[in-house]
């Protein structure tokens, strides 16, 4: 049985992992690795619980926010790792800076690499493809895509994107794990509308909002533009805080303004069950993640992406979601203007990515 060496580190891998764990088990010897990215005990081991997935085998539990300091750091623990287990593969998820440090390794030990949510590329709101050096995610999942062996697509789109691109490695198109396990938990969604009690929120009368990325957590003047558009809402925001949302938004002394506003529910990270629940219940969707507005498109929720670009193309171009950035006058016009698209297309697969996924693995 050959040996695969599974990285993973963030919520989305965490949630993307727990599609495929057990039958990655039955059909490998296994080493999982958390490199700790998220840091935050609701980011990390509470969702290893929640999603019942294995324990991980190492955690690096990297210290530093520092972008080439953490990758750095994920590298150092990677090594005895690789070197005491030799595993025949490598599986990394996504664009995080713990794929990119996993798909490093795996290229110096000359270890075929595996890529899960290969060839997805970003575009403007005025959907142009913008350049790599400008998004460091962009440039992670080039860079990771440019060395991989073997390259999973989550949407053909992406697997498109790499066709075009001539890559080297092996493209398959599985449709997006995500989906899996979303299906997988729809019905523990539906019974969980104490959620909505223990925020004092009603279904459809709320907004979901979620801010993560740099790009606007670094960026005081985008925070101040996101507390604009809440204070002028009618309806009620919840807004779960990112670690480092929390920490930029004291150090902007803008933490306790962003208290006094009425309508504002602050909460810290919820997990992967309560998320859905909050997302599918939500009369819109707010957030700078590509995971959150793909888990609305799946709920039928239209979203808002609070990030001036987006590798889910399709979701913009049928309507389902709209890049607004952190333009005020952009934000507040969509949510005045709010629709549900009538086609809800087949985007994301069947809900079998999983299995085909771990099936294309066994031939690998």
């Amino acid at each position: 049985m050959k040996k695969l060496l599974t990285v993973i580190g963030t919520r989305p891998q965490f949630i993307k992992y727990a599609a495929i764990s057990t039958r990655l088990r039955r059909n490998f010897r296994e080493i999982l690795v958390d490199t700790g990215q998220h840091y935050s005990k609701k980011m990390s081991s509470d969702f290893i619980k929640e999603l019942n997935i294995p324990h991980p085998d190492y955690t690096i539990g990297v210290s530093s926010e520092n972008v080439v300091s953490q990758i750095a750091e994920m590298i150092k623990g990677l090594y005895p790792v690789i070197e005491r287990h030799k595993p025949d593969i490598l599986l990394c998820f996504g664009d995080t800076n713990s794929a990119l440090a996993a798909a490093l390794s795996g290229l110096k030990y000359d270890i075929p690499v595996v890529h899960i949510e290969a060839g997805e590329r970003n575009y403007d709101k005025n959907f142009k493809r913008v350049p790599a050096y400008t998004i460091p995610e962009e440039a992670n999942r080039i860079a990771i895509d440019s060395f991989s062996a073997h390259l999973i697509c989550s949407s053909r789109r992406a697997y498109k994107n790499l066709t075009e691109e001539k890559v080297t490695g092996s493209i398959f198109y599985s449709g997006d794990i995500m989906l899996d396990i979303y299906l997988k938990n729809f019905k523990e969604v539906l019974k969980r509308e104490n959620v909505l009690n223990k925020y004092g929120l009603k279904s459809k009368q709320y907004y979901f909002v979620t801010i993560h990325r740099a790009i606007n957590t670094d960026n005081m003047e985008r925070m101040k533009a996101f507390y604009n558009v809440f204070k002028n809402l009618e309806k009620t925001v919840i807004l779960p805080l990112h670690p480092r949302t929390l920490k930029k938004l004291r150090g902007f002394n803008l933490y306790n303004k962003f208290l006094t506003l009425k309508n504002l529910v602050l909460t810290e990270p919820v997990g992967y069950l309560d998320s859905l629940v909050l997302n599918y219940h939500a009369a819109c969707v707010m957030t700078d993640s590509g995971g959150v507005i793909r888990e609305a498109y799946f709920n039928g929720v239209p979203s808002v992406m609070l990030d001036d670009t987006s590798e889910w193309l399709d979701l913009y171009e049928s309507n389902w979601s709209f890049i607004a950035g952190a333009d005020e006058e952009a934000i507040m016009k969509k949510l005045e203007d709010l629709r549900v698209p009538d086609k809800k297309p087949d985007f994301f697969g069947d809900g079998k990515a999983g299995l085909k996924t771990v099936n294309y693995l066994k031939k690998c």
